[in-house]
């Protein structure tokens, strides 16, 4: 199994993390992702790929921030890396905002004529995943806070 690690920065209060996290995953549960087809991917597919996405939480005793526990594995059964690991929240208070850290490991899938897949294509395609859940899970989170400080906003005007 091979290491994999990857981060994007997302717009939302530190301190408001675990509600707007809440819209990602309840508790327990999976979806399905879409990780687009790009030019330089070197797949033997040419279309998008469709990945189950299952998460649960795991609580956090000693700080704040609790992690999600995160896998993935193909829908439709095509030589695709499956993924098995965490994502971590490291809050960055100077900035007002946040890290979504996925680290983990994925296993290269075996191919129709019984060889592994290319390490490096097999590498690229795994990162390529681990952007979109996490460009998935940004856009949700700052949906939802941008909504909730529009929301207080409107509440504050209207109160004065």
């Amino acid at each position: 199994m091979n290491r994999l690690k990857s981060e994007i920065y997302v717009e939302c209060a530190p301190v408001q993390v675990r509600s707007h996290l809440d819209v990602v995953y309840d508790g327990t549960g999976s979806f399905d992702l879409c990780v687009p087809e790009s030019p330089d991917a070197g797949r033997s597919h040419t279309a998008d790929t469709f990945v189950c996405v299952c998460t649960a939480r795991i609580s956090n005793l000693v700080g704040d921030f609790d992690s999600v526990a995160v896998s993935w594995e193909p829908i439709d059964g095509l030589a695709f890396p499956s993924f098995s690991g965490k994502i971590d929240v490291e809050p960055d208070y100077y900035y007002g905002s946040f890290r979504l850290v996925l680290t983990g490991r994925y296993m290269l899938p075996v191919e129709n004529n019984g060889r592994l897949t290319d390490p490096r294509s097999g590498h690229r395609i795994a990162s390529e995943t681990a952007r979109a859940l996490l460009e998935s899970m940004r856009a949700a989170i700052e949906t939802s806070y941008y909504r909730a400080e529009k929301a207080a906003a409107l509440y504050y005007e209207t109160a004065i």
